[in-house]
């Protein structure tokens, strides 16, 4: 069974990992192509704007792995944590480009994968941080794969 439809709103449910983490200020669910899927703790715009930011830090992770000629998939992002010294942002690849329902069979070009941005405040645990996004990324990622949009300015050679 392979979805092509939209992912639902998951809003509430970053809402709740917002209420419930210590420290966490803000959480986005994105495609890695840059669009907003779901948020909690912020604007529309700030989500569009955090998103695009999102996929730039997972494109940067891929371009390194090939300038640096590592032994790696680019698409392999597990974990980015960038520190600063008014935020910590952790961001994750939570889908893998998999349709619904095909587990673990390997990337469909049909699909975009799906990342996960958790902003906290500066003094807060990094490894509980990572440990419940891990958790959240992990029962959610099946479920979070963007079908690849067709048409656009991108389509058109634009």
């Amino acid at each position: 069974m392979s979805n092509t439809n939209p992912p639902q709103d998951l809003s509430w449910l970053l809402e709740d990992f917002t209420r419930r983490v210590p420290g966490v200020m803000h959480v986005l669910l994105s495609s890695t192509d840059g669009l907003k899927l779901a948020q909690a703790s912020l604007t529309t715009v700030q989500a569009e704007k955090v998103a695009a930011a999102l996929s730039g830090l997972q494109s940067l992770s891929s371009a390194l792995v090939d300038i640096l000629e590592i032994t790696a998939s680019p698409s392999g992002l597990k974990q980015v944590l960038v520190e600063h010294e008014g935020f910590m942002l952790c961001l994750m690849k939570v889908g893998q480009g998999l349709p619904v329902g095909h587990g673990n069979a390997g990337t469909d070009p049909r699909t975009v994968g799906t990342c996960l941005g958790v902003v906290v405040e500066p003094r807060a645990d990094p490894g509980q941080i990572a440990y419940e996004a891990g958790l959240l990324s992990v029962s959610l990622g099946e479920y979070l794969s963007t079908p690849v949009r067709r048409g656009g300015a991108a389509a058109s050679g634009r």
